[in-house]
């Protein structure tokens, strides 16, 4: 912020600027920081040049005003929520999948966190009709579990064609690729360079552990640097170009033998929402049924955390359960 000087005013004299820096306001925010009242006592500087000073910079440097009503409009206009494809899992997630922000889904493998996202892609790519980009970097997309999904929600042949040509896989290799493909995304919805890019919603990022893994621990001493960029590449996507971005990670067991989220207390900061899938509690016989997971809430700028509801992978994705313990 800029010192203190004569040509900010005409009522801001070089004495009155001395005066000013012997009780240490030196700059235009510490000045409009401080109480008029004590300016005027501890300045020697008359109350009525102390309000004029500061109505000029005030105007000068201070953000334009804007309507309340006006900002919560415009955050509507753009706000989308996409569906996981099941309802309860909806309702966990105060309505689904929201745009604009990082969603993360955590578990351990064989948690259900692909099949999730199969589901979520196909249902964006169906009811939505916006494109969706899956980056798989561990190897696992599958064409045909895909298929298999969209195909269980609608009988047209020509329609379900149409929504798996909405849907385009890209495999990862390492994260210097992933970080180039985001840049990449970033530049071309920006230039509106083919059509692809201009209705693209949905970014998948299953997951994000392989590609950071190696570059963390040990004598590495790039990872912390990589995750930050990967980080703030994401963020940008989903709130500069209001994009709904979901990222796959891992769990490990942390003090006390307590579970959590893989890859530190940074990339805690990343995701708004975090949904942490595995296997039911013992109760009623659940975990010896295939299929059954418990998704609940770890994270969340909506909902509290800890509330949780049970899902089975099955056929058409992901179904609620409606089971009685």
């Amino acid at each position: 912020m800029p010192p203190l000087y004569k040509a900010l005013s005409s009522f801001l004299e070089a004495d009155k600027i001395n005066n000013l820096k012997k009780i240490g306001i030196n700059n235009i925010i510490e000045f409009v920081e401080k109480d008029p009242e004590v300016l005027c006592c501890q300045s020697k500087i008359s109350y009525k040049d102390i309000v004029k000073i500061r109505n000029v910079l005030l105007a000068q440097y201070s953000a334009l005003p804007q309507n309340g009503s006006d900002l919560y409009e415009t955050c509507i206009s753009s706000l989308a929520i996409f569906s996981t494809g099941c309802e309860r899992l909806d309702s966990l997630l105060d309505g689904g999948i929201f745009n604009g922000e990082v969603t993360e889904f955590v578990g351990p493998p064989a948690s259900g966190k692909s099949q999730l996202c199969f589901s979520l892609a196909a249902t964006v790519a169906n009811e939505s009709q916006r494109n969706v980009l899956y980056l798989d970097t561990n190897g696992t997309f599958s064409a045909e579990r895909l298929q298999e999904i969209v195909s269980s929600h609608i009988s047209n042949q020509e329609h379900i064609e149409l929504a798996l040509q909405k849907i385009y896989c890209c495999p990862v290799q390492d994260i210097f690729q992933l970080l180039q493909l985001l840049e990449n995304i970033s530049f071309n919805i920006s230039q509106q360079t083919n059509n692809f890019h201009s209705e693209l919603q949905l970014i998948i990022l299953d997951a994000v552990t392989p590609v950071l893994a190696p570059h963390i621990g040990g004598k590495q001493m790039d990872g912390l640097g990589l995750m930050v960029r990967l980080s703030q590449q994401l963020m940008f996507l989903a709130s500069e170009h209001l994009l709904t971005v979901v990222v796959c990670n891992n769990t490990v067991q942390g003090e006390k033998g307590i579970i959590k989220p893989a890859l530190g207390r940074y990339w805690q900061h990343v995701a708004s929402v975090t949904l942490k899938l595995g296997l039911p509690e013992e109760r009623s016989g659940l975990t010896k049924m295939e299929g059954y997971r418990e998704a609940s809430i770890l994270k969340s700028c909506r909902r509290a955390t800890g509330q949780s509801t049970l899902i089975r992978l099955s056929s058409m994705g992901v179904e609620g359960v409606h089971h009685k313990p």
